[in-house]
């Protein structure tokens, strides 16, 4: 991309060189539209897609099966996109998380509006144990986890990270700093889309 761009450059100078052999009238407006071209270059502003490379698809858990845009996965699926440098929106949640209850629908209708697809992490499956995989990814996550009262990084619920390319991209930890009420379903949609941003 920087190639390009240095070589646009080179060529709008020498062409700047060429023109002022001409005529005034001619040079101006030859020497305006090259400008032209030139800021236009210097602006040009490339939106980052990410697409989702999550391959493994369980279904083991009822909290997200009435979710047309959630779709469970495993531990283990996490840790390969991560470590082979993939792509996907991951929520951690679990069968006794109730902040995940009033999360789900709000995370199912940003990713609709987005046409994409959230990956839920069951942390509480008995086919799929969080367990095995659960250092690795306290580790994989380990600067945006927080702490608790003893300073050790402990992955709170729901978390909605995105993996962009192999590294940790947005992500949100829990509902809102403060008691959740209905009238917050709208903030909340629009933090889960911010998470979403980059596979628009």
């Amino acid at each position: 991309m920087v190639s390009y761009i240095l070589l646009y450059h080179y060529i709008s100078v020498i062409l700047v060189k060429r023109i002022l052999w001409y005529n005034q009238d001619m040079k101006k407006l030859i020497l305006l539209v090259i400008l032209l071209l030139i800021l236009g270059g210097c602006f040009d502003e490339t939106r980052v897609h990410v697409v989702s490379t999550v391959s493994t698809i369980v279904e083991d858990s009822e909290k997200v099966s009435g979710f047309n845009n959630i779709v469970q996965t495993t531990p283990r699926e996490f840790v390969s996109v991560y470590d082979q440098g993939g792509s996907g929106i991951f929520l951690f949640g679990g069968d006794d998380c109730t902040y995940c209850d009033i999360a789900l629908p709000l995370i199912n209708e940003a990713a609709s509006e987005y046409g994409l697809t959230v990956y839920y992490i069951d942390t509480s499956s008995n086919l799929y144990p969080f367990v095995e995989y659960d250092d690795e990814i306290i580790e994989i996550l380990y600067d945006v986890l927080e702490s608790d009262e003893k300073g050790q990084k402990v992955l709170y619920m729901p978390m909605l990270v995105s993996i962009e390319n192999g590294r940790i991209g947005n992500y949100h930890i829990g509902l809102l700093e403060h008691e959740y009420n209905a009238n917050d379903d709208d903030r909340l949609i629009s933090i889960y889309q911010d998470v979403m941003e980059s596979f628009r």
